[in-house]
């Protein structure tokens, strides 16, 4: 009999989330998650057996604030040093080849994917691409420079 991959542990109460995260590593589950509400509360599941632990209403929070704080259409980190951003491209880059447009240099963020105005679709960004009013792009890149760039107008 194998043990299940993964099993996420999400309970009520500190007490009954550290036993649960306890016996499912007792019992061999070999990718415990389990969710916390705190980083003392995560070092103990941790130590318990937790392969894994969330931070689910810490997340959405930081995605909702970067939401409602200004141009973001939405934010998704990776890890704490990357993440993707979903935006409208700022005037100095309409009309201009991505190539052309010194935005690693100045900005120190990708454009990864632009979706045209009017479609449904995103496509990869490439060195030609030219970006318009009205379209989309998805950016990658550190969150202060993400953060930087959203605020060019």
């Amino acid at each position: 009999m194998s043990l299940p991959i993964a099993l996420a542990v999400i309970v009520g109460g500190l007490a009954a989330s550290i036993l649960t995260t306890a016996l499912l590593s007792e019992i061999g589950i070999r990718d415990v998650w389990a969710k916390a509400v705190s980083r003392q509360q995560a070092t103990i599941l941790e130590r318990v057996g937790a392969h894994h632990v969330a931070f689910p209403e810490q997340d959405m929070g930081e995605r909702i604030a970067h939401l409602v704080s200004g141009r973001l259409l939405d934010w998704v980190e990776l890890d704490p040093q990357w993440v993707f951003a979903k935006t409208r491209p700022p005037r100095e880059l309409v009309g201009v080849p991505l190539g052309e447009s010194g935005l690693r240099k100045r900005y120190r963020v990708t454009v990864v994917l632009v979706k045209p105005q009017g479609q449904d679709a995103y496509t990869h960004a490439a060195n030609d691409t030219v970006l318009s009013y009205g379209c989309e792009i998805v950016i990658a890149g550190r969150p202060r420079d993400v953060e930087r760039f959203v605020d060019v107008q």
